[in-house]
């Protein structure tokens, strides 16, 4: 069925295939997913901004899935966070709210999202720079509960690290740093 994916030429094809993907991994608890990252290249493929947000919903879907029953989701991480993290800063709002959830319920749950947390910062700093007030909200939630697991120097050195290497989020990260350090100011939190 993954080499299928390779016959596709429309979007309705990989939408089709993406379908078929869902019925087959419906049901199906697993510790390991096979072919994870055959699973996770062609998935991030499927949340190619020139497609259509049916068949972004659709992936998305198919993320959240396996990552409700595998056991052992640290080890897809790596190969499914690609297209998460790419993805987010070209979706749809509404698309944002659900790649976000994927976010809250699976990466910020335990120390494993450390060594993405620079790569989380930049996928979801973006989003910031929108006029969307729940959006922000959802974002800096986000990042609290990273501050609560990790501690704060943690999320502030991935938001500096992304200041200094990535131009694309440089204005959304000093509009984070303006929030927490007045949010601090007021709770009398020093910046040590």
């Amino acid at each position: 069925m993954l080499r299928d994916f390779e016959r596709n030429r429309e979007w309705a094809d990989i939408g089709n295939w993406l379908y078929k993907l869902e019925e087959v991994l419906k049901g199906q608890s697993f510790t390991q997913l096979p072919e994870r990252l055959i699973i996770g290249k062609r998935r991030a493929q499927c949340l190619n901004p020139t497609l259509p947000p049916g068949v972004h919903g659709t992936a998305l879907r198919i993320y959240e899935h396996i990552f409700a029953n595998c056991t052992d989701r640290v080890e897809l991480f790596p190969s499914f966070s690609i297209g998460l993290f790419n993805f987010f800063e070209y979706s749809i709002s509404q698309l944002k709210f659900e790649v976000l959830k994927i976010f809250e319920k699976y990466y910020v749950d335990s120390v494993a999202v450390l060594p993405m947390l620079v790569g989380l910062v930049n996928a979801i700093m973006p989003g910031l720079n929108e006029n969307h007030e729940e959006l922000a909200r959802r974002i800096y939630s986000i990042f609290e509960k990273v501050n609560f697991l990790l501690g704060r120097r943690w999320v502030d050195g991935a938001v500096w690290v992304n200041i200094l290497k990535s131009p694309k989020t440089r204005l959304a990260c000093f509009k984070y740093f303006q929030k927490v350090f007045k949010d601090r100011d007021k709770l009398g939190i020093t910046r040590k």
